[in-house]
Parts: C-alpha cells; structure tokens; sequence
C-alpha cells in the first residue's frame, strides 16, 4: 500500500495500463432493454412548497426501500432531500454549514450497501445518514483526498478517486493531461493503481495568467466503481480495465468498434456548431487541430448489479437517443439500451464530461435529473424493462 505521502510523487510518474491477466473475447446473447418514457415517480414542482421546488440537481440515488434521495444544489449552498417512494418529502438531512453533518462544499453523495448514504465533503469529513436521513456517524479523511476530482464506492469500505496529475508550470504548448486513478480505505490507506491519458490542451501564458484551449473531438478518461470493482479508460480506447480493491486489474472490456475518421463535413460542422457560443474552443482548434478519429466511447456508468454501462460516442450536436453497451462483470456484453433524449437531456457542445442526466441505475429502474413544464429541474424515475 502506498502512504498518502507519497501520492504526489506517484501521480507525476507517467505510466500506462499494462496487459489485462483476463479479457474476455466471448459474447454471450445479448438483449435489447428499453426505458418506459412515463416515470413512475416525479419530483420537482413549477411552484409549491419549497421542500418540492428543486434548482440544480447535483446528485441523486435510490435507497432499497425505494426512498429517494437528492443534492439539490445552488453553486457550493446544498440540501440533503429525503423523498419516500411516491414522491412525498420525508426530511432535509444535511445543508450547508460548518456545525455537524454540515458541509461547506460536498463532494459526492453514495449509497452504501448497508442502505445508508455516504456524503464527503472538500474538508475532508464525511457523513452518514440513515434509509430516513437519520444522523448515524462522521468521520474524517487525511488531506491527501482533497486532491480528488471524482469518488465513486467501490464497496463498503474503499473509494475509488479520480485525481488530476500535477503538470510542471513551465510546460507550455500542446499537452495530454492525464489522470491518476487511486484506491483507498476509510482508514486512510491508499494505493494508486493506473495513470491514464486524459484530455489534450494547449496550454498558454497571459503575464502571470496560465490558461488552456481543448481540442475539438477530444478524448477524457472516466471511471465508475461498484459492486467491489473499479473500472476506468481513456475514451480514445476501446478498452476499459476493471481493478478490484487491492489495486489489481481483474478484467477488461474490449469495446468491438473500429475508429471513424472526423471528416471535413465533421470539421464545418463543429465550427458551425461553437463559433456564435464559444471562441475558446476556436483558439483550441486553431493550436490543435482535429484528430484523425473520433472517442470510442463517452460515458461509463455501473449498476447496482454492479454491470457496466458504456455510451458509445456520437457527435455533441447529434438528436435521438443514447445507446449505452451493457457488459457483465467478466466484461462479456449482455444488453444494449437506447434512452430517450426526453429522459435523459444531451451534453451540450463544448462539455468534455458530464452526468448525461442519469443519477441511478437499479435492477428495474432508472432515476435521471431532468426538465419539466417551464423548463423547471426535476427527478424522475422511470422504470428499465429487460427482455
């Protein structure tokens, strides 16, 4: 195990993900799930009492006993809302604050096996809360995890983090960023396991103002975690390496997709797209260019029987839905689901990442933050129908 001492010289080693010890190449059968366009339970109100009115919905998941829970956020200000299976607010179990299960900035919301909910905070606490927001204990992490960008539960007792590899300030021009990817314990115990190629920037100087450009078309990496597995990759790769909590990789997917080549149609169209919105991404395609393909992929996600979701990649202004790829925990593909835009809104062009409107996926359900009547936040769930 590495101490969190030496984190920092372990993320500024550039190192790859080696050779998968078991990649599985077999597909079994595949089915075609689908999501009922009418949800089953809607929250978030035009107007009303404010426990039903919601602003930015930064989080959200489904307790076992289907209570619904929801960050509803404004900029670092927070709730904690407790909703029971119909929809009916129950309680407010955390906001922000300094006083005890209290935050001034949260970091991520999970759910853990025991049906309780983990909510971390920048400052290094932590909190659980019960199936009814119950106050049920805080904790404490060391300072190492501040440098975290994204946490997902691995299991009951360790966290995978996503964590921004420190770039020398002098390096200026073309640049791969990339990602440290680390397992650690509620103990403190901490292992990084893979450093993986991230976004291209071009990096640039204003004085003493450091800033950066992306490349159109550009490759991230991603990482989700449940159901004691830590999956990660690089979007330009059609692969995505699965560790267990000792930091050893168990498996891998191998998407089956050959590269499509960014055309010029691709290239008039994305000036179209950004050039009236976003003169940043102009300036990154100038000092860029465009890649000779596109990303594989774009999102990952894992459910609650710990599969794993892949969204295949399409372009930022394309209409329709979203077609995920399902595989199972050995990384054999069982199912293929086409979501709806209406249930779960697009990225807008220019966004690198982003949660694509799914909050929960559950054996039977899909919970997604979305827009109602007005164009007002809501959460819904919708029910995913397996055939």
């Amino acid at each position: 195990m590495t101490s969190p001492g030496q984190i920092g010289r372990l993320l500024l080693a550039f190192w790859i993900v080696a050779a998968s010890p078991g990649t599985a190449q077999q597909r079994g059968s595949v089915s075609t799930w689908t999501v009922d366009p009418s949800p089953e339970v809607t929250i978030g109100q035009v107007d009303g009492p404010e426990e039903y009115l919601l602003t930015t919905v930064r989080e959200g998941l489904l307790l076992d006993d289907g209570t619904i829970v929801v960050r509803n956020s404004i900029r670092d200000l927070f709730e904690l809302r407790y909703y029971d299976g119909s929809g009916q607010y129950l309680a407010t179990a955390s906001r922000w604050g300094q006083g005890p299960f209290e935050f001034r900035r949260v970091l991520s919301v999970m759910h853990l096996p025991s049906d309780s909910v983990l909510v971390l905070g920048q400052d290094w606490r932590y909190s659980v809360f019960g199936s009814r927001g119950e106050r049920i204990r805080e904790g404490r992490f060391d300072e190492a995890l501040t440098l975290g960008l994204n946490h997902d539960l691995i299991d009951g007792t360790h966290l995978g983090v996503e964590v921004a590899v420190l770039m020398p300030t002098q390096d200026l021009g073309r640049q791969r960023h990339q990602r440290a990817y680390v397992i650690r314990d509620f103990a403190g115990a901490t292992d990084t396991v893979a450093v993986v190629d991230a976004e291209r920037e071009y990096v640039y100087r204003d004085g003493q103002r450091r800033g950066s450009y992306g490349a159109p078309f550009g490759p991230t990496a991603l990482s989700a975690a449940g159901a004691g597995v830590f999956w990660l990759g690089s979007t330009d790769i059609p692969e995505i390496h699965g560790y267990d909590v000792d930091g050893r990789r168990v498996n891998t997917i191998r998407l089956e997709t050959v590269p499509t080549p960014v055309s010029r149609a691709d290239r008039n169209r994305w000036f179209d797209e950004v050039s009236a919105r976003n003169p940043r991404a102009l300036r990154g395609a100038e000092e860029l260019g465009f890649p000779d393909a596109l990303p594989f992929w774009r999102g990952l996600e894992v459910d609650r029987e710990g599969n794993v979701w892949v969204l295949r990649y399409d372009m930022p202004w394309a209409e329709g839905p979203q077609h995920w790829d399902v595989f199972n925990q050995r990384g054999v593909p069982v199912a293929t689901v086409a979501i709806p835009q209406e249930i779960a809104p697009r990225c807008s062009v220019g966004l690198l990442t982003c949660r694509l409107g799914i909050l929960d996926i559950g054996v039977d359900y899909l919970l997604v933050a979305g827009r109602g009547p007005f164009d007002v936040p809501q959460v819904r769930k919708h029910r995913l129908i397996k055939e």
